[in-house]
Parts: structure tokens; sequence; C-alpha cells
């Protein structure tokens, strides 16, 4: 009997003690709480940090950027100064169809957009470039198929927080230890916007070069479609571009004619089945040859996120073409 009281007790208060400890580092920021002043508490990968700033932000959204990393540049000011919509970036890493549509899902679950940005890279389509393992580690997979499950994040409550959890107790560890032992950095700021980064000049390095083992994937073809057709049913506006690539990267990849043949299959394809596309991996980006406008050949630095984000939503034909070329479906249209 004394054994299973001093056993109860010990469990009870070592709950206690980890709770409190979770409660007092609140590596979500779900809690506003901030016991120890760390600097940062970012523990998670783009997907869920974005998915959690979004839950629990007040602000109602009108407009998104949604993309891979190359989108992480496209700052919300510039497309709120254009439009008048309030906008958060929701590019993540190493996007694929399955991310978009799951991003999207999750947007309209609790938001009424008004536009969608969405940036497609050329790998999306490719049977061979799989979804990222780290979408199936965050809380959008859950909005996958339709798996309409409803998330509890937005509440204030510990108990609705999902810090119940070791998943939050090893989060936990891991805030403590970047804040005391590591490089406190946190890469996202408000309304999903990428940090400011020094500017750099000189030759931009060839990036993530994708090999020619390209095959048209059926079901994220469909998949896009779905998309199209739903944001069509809730009268939102989707404009659609490819994520641009430098010179350099551009005229590697036209060069190699199984690639270049791939690639021409995937403007026809995103064409026909969005209409119109503004395509900026393009030869075009010859005048744009230098890490002034490029971090390296597939991330475009904010200077010529924000020159592009501003063509797209001009409208003018001129100015798009300064950075690429309209595709559009003139069929579809007529």
């Amino acid at each position: 009997m004394n054994f299973l009281k001093t056993f109860t007790l010990f469990t009870l208060a070592l709950f206690l003690i980890l709770m409190g400890l979770i409660v007092a580092v609140d590596p979500y920021s779900k809690l506003g709480i901030n016991v120890f002043n760390f600097e940062t508490k970012a523990v998670a990968f783009s997907r869920e940090n974005k998915f959690r700033m979004l839950e629990s932000s007040k602000n109602d959204y009108e407009a998104f950027i949604l993309g891979s990393s190359s989108a992480h540049r496209y700052h919300t000011s510039t497309v709120e100064k254009i439009t008048g919509y309030k906008t958060f970036n929701y590019a993540v890493q190493q996007t694929v169809i399955e991310d978009y549509y799951a991003i999207i899902k999750h947007i309209l679950e609790n938001n009424r957009p008004k536009l969608i940005l969405l940036q497609i890279d050329f790998y999306a389509l490719n049977t061979n470039y799989p979804v990222d393992p780290r979408f199936y580690e965050s809380p959008l997979k859950d909005y996958l198929n339709d798996k309409e499950k409803k998330n509890s994040y937005v509440t204030s409550s510990v108990f609705y927080n999902n810090y119940l959890t070791l998943d939050a107790l090893f989060d936990t560890m891991r805030v403590i230890y970047v804040n005391m032992f590591g490089e406190a950095r946190h890469v996202y700021k408000e309304h999903g916007n990428y940090i400011k980064e020094k500017d750099e000049l000189g030759k931009v390095k060839v990036y993530q070069f994708h090999d020619n083992n390209y095959v048209f994937d059926k079901k994220r073809i469909k998949l896009l479609r779905e998309i199209k057709m739903i944001l069509d049913e809730k009268d939102i506006e989707l404009i659609v571009f490819t994520s641009p690539r430098s010179f350099e990267h551009v005229e590697k990849m036209l060069k190699n004619e199984e690639i270049k043949k791939s690639f021409t299959a995937f403007q026809e394809i995103i064409k026909n089945e969005l209409d119109t596309v503004y395509n900026f991996t393009s030869f075009k980006m010859q005048n744009y040859d230098d890490k002034k406008f490029f971090k390296n050949s597939t991330h475009p630095s904010r200077l010529l996120s924000d020159k592009i984000m501003q063509a797209i939503l001009s409208r003018n034909e001129v100015e798009i073409e300064k950075y690429g070329e309209i595709l559009t479906n003139r069929q579809k249209q007529l």
C-alpha cells in the first residue's frame, strides 16, 4: 500500500514538474508565456511552424502565398500594398501538389481568402520526386484526401494545444538546448515572412539541379485540377506562376534534351489545367544573373521576389515579360 501511494505521488509530481516545464517554455508560442526569456521557439519544420502560426493568428487573411522555399522571400507587404489584402506567406520547403492541396484545405477551414498566389516548381509533378517526409510529420497530413479532422490549436488552453504529448516535451527540450547551447534563429517572422538577409554580389551558384528521371504523376495532375475546381467554386482568384531559376540553371536544364522535353510538357499541362500561368523559369533571367537577385540558382532574393510579385499583380504584360512569359490556354478561354 505504501509503495502504491509513493509511486502515485511520485508519478503525479513528475507529471506536474514536466507539465510545468512545458508551460513555462511554451514551445509552440500558444500561451504567450516565456518564463525564461528565450530568444526563439523555432523547433519545428516550416509546415508545422506556419500551420501553427496561422492557427493562432487573429488576423483575417484575404491573400495567401503558396510555394516551395523559393517562394519564402515574397514579402506579404508587397501583396498587401498592391491589393489591399492582408496576406500570409504559407511557402514551405520542397513542396509538391499534395502540399498545395493540404495547405489550401487548411486555409479554407478558418479563412475566407479572395486570392491565392501559387508558385509551382517543375519537379512538383514528377512521380520520382516524393512527398517530403516532413509533410507526414506535420498537422497538414490530416488535410490530404479530404481528411477533415478538426484541429484545436486555436484555443489558448493548455489541454488543447498538443502540450499533453511526448512531442511537446521533446520540443521543449529542443528549445532549451537551442537557446542555451546553440544558435537561436527564428527564420519565420510575422505573417509567415522570411528573415531579412544580407545583400550579396557575385556569381550565382547552380543549386539543387534535378536529373532527367522525370515521369508525370497522373494523381498529382488530377489533384491540381481539383485545387482549381475548389477555388473556382468558392470564387477565389488563383494566380499561378513557376518558380524563378537563374539563367545558368535554366540553360543547363534546357541543354539536356530529356529535361527540355519534360519541361515543355510540364508547361503544357499546367497551362491546360490552370488556363493562365506566368512562367519565370526562363532565359529572361539572363538580365538578373547576380547574387543581388538570386541567393542561389533556385532561390530568388527578396529584391527579385518583390519585382516579380509587383509585375504579377500589376497585370502588366510588359512588366511580366521582363522576367518571363505568359502561358495561356486560349482555346479553353474561348
